[in-house]
């Protein structure tokens, strides 16, 4: 196992900052239970995140047969709210008809294929709809980098908040098959629908290349919007820039003594500089931030 920790950007600020704030009473909560909340997928900031183009087989009458015996009656329940047809036998018979657009030679001129319209159709409700069912599930992002200035901006409060340091081994789900470091690619992940139910995995943990500076890894759950415990022991807190005595303190009094903390500073020479001695270099894109 060559990552032995993973890390968290939480936005936690002492409740007293703010008069009665109810998120950061709720996270505070959650550190003095020892858990950590995970947020639905739909809610993650990137939209493309979860949510894969699907398509259908091209020309594949077997594939097509296997996606409408494949749906549940939830599906085809809301296809029938949708185009008004209540069996997969209607359904079946109506993606394989050919387009009434061909009738009038239109699909001729516009080059477009017979089937292309209705067929386009049902992949975008079928998509939509298998996107909406795993928009439940909880998503936990963690990191391998806890010194990127551009995530903490984003993600801890701009530097006010603290990042969790988590051990991973192989005997907490940070270190089992349940968490996956994701891949980032180019291009826009495709789905075939046939596949869908067996590519969740993939879904989940496949991003666009634009956020490779995050270095994420994820642990998921089948409900989110929940608080979970740990997922491993935190070993260090880290305090950002910009962190204020008071949240600090009470980080300290909510975790105590079985814990590190670490402040860090500005250098001079653009790097961050740790209560403990050490320099962390800034990389590429945070100097082009």
């Amino acid at each position: 196992m060559d990552q032995l920790s993973l890390y968290k950007y939480i936005p936690f600020n002492a409740p007293s900052l703010n008069g009665s704030d109810v998120i950061q009473n709720k996270r505070q909560s959650c550190f003095e239970n020892g858990e950590i909340w995970y947020p639905k997928a739909n809610k993650l900031n990137d939209p493309f995140d979860c949510n894969p183009d699907f398509q259908l087989p091209v020309n594949d009458e077997e594939k097509l047969e296997k996606i409408v015996n494949s749906l549940s009656k939830n599906e085809l329940k809301f296809v029938e709210g949708k185009i008004g047809i209540s069996t997969k036998e209607e359904l079946l018979a109506f993606l394989k008809t050919p387009n009434l657009m061909n009738t009038a030679g239109l699909a001729a001129k516009s080059k477009i294929p017979a089937d292309f319209i209705h067929r386009s159709v049902f992949v975008g409700y079928l998509g939509a709809l298998f996107s909406d069912s795993i928009s439940s599930i909880g998503v936990l992002s963690l990191t391998e980098d806890p010194f990127n200035l551009r995530m903490w901006a984003h993600y801890g409060g701009n530097s006010t908040g603290v990042c969790l340091e988590f051990e991973r081994n192989s005997n907490n789900i940070l270190g089992s098959k349940s968490t996956k470091k994701v891949e980032y690619v180019a291009k826009r992940l495709k789905i075939m629908l046939h596949d869908r139910h067996k590519e969740i995995e993939e879904m989940i943990t496949t991003k666009s290349h634009i956020w490779k500076y995050e270095k994420e890894w994820r642990n998921c759950q089948r409900e989110g919007d929940k608080a979970y415990p740990f997922p491993g022991k935190v070993r260090r807190i880290i305090f950002g820039l910009n962190c204020h005595k008071d949240t600090v303190e009470l980080t300290k009094n909510i975790f105590g003594a079985k814990v590190e903390y670490e402040e860090i500073l500005l250098s001079g020479d653009y790097s961050i500089q740790s209560d403990h001695g050490l320099n962390h270099s800034l990389s590429q894109v945070d100097l082009e931030w």
